[in-house]
């Protein structure tokens, strides 16, 4: 329970992040690998955008979740697991939604109560790998409490950033 409430508390003092990400999901006897970068401040929402292999934007707001294809033009928009959203907002929240908490070797496995499995992997005061399912999502070169350019999360801001080089 140690090692839980140091995650608990390192996501409570985040108020904003910006990351790399390599995300690798195993589907259908299949690997892919993706890479990107990962941005989240706290009361405003989180994205992903993904660079390799295809540029693509996943991005949340409370309630909603938005995913931008630039080349195809292709944007969708869905409502959101508000248990998540609530996980992120207030990491306490984590107690409420779990049935067992397992640690061992700097790991922190969540049995979650609909049954999901999450593995956070916890280094130097630095969350490094977060496991759910066939998604395996490894954070580096992380910089916390840094100022987000706001259009980040805005859809308008987004779609018309989409075709910048990176």
């Amino acid at each position: 329970m140690k090692l839980f409430l140091l995650m608990v508390s390192l996501i409570s003092s985040i108020n904003s992040a910006v990351c790399n990400f390599s995300e690798r999901v195993e589907l259908g006897g299949k690997s892919y690998k993706e890479e990107g970068v990962f941005y989240f401040e706290r009361g405003v929402g989180m994205r992903w955008e993904y660079l390799r292999p295809e540029r693509k934007i996943f991005w949340m707001k409370k309630g909603k979740i938005f995913e931008f294809y630039p080349e195809d033009n292709i944007f969708r928009e869905y409502e959101s697991d508000e248990n998540f959203w609530n996980i992120m907002e207030d990491p306490y929240n984590w107690k409420s939604m779990t049935d067992s908490i397992e640690e061992s070797d700097g790991k922190i496995i969540v049995i979650l109560k609909n049954g999901d499995r999450v593995r956070v992997e916890v280094k130097r005061g630095t969350i490094r790998e977060v496991i759910f399912g066939e998604t395996s999502i490894k954070f580096s070169k992380c910089r916390y409490n840094t100022k987000i350019p706001s259009p980040l999360f805005k859809i308008s801001g987004t779609l018309s950033s989409s075709n910048r080089k990176k």
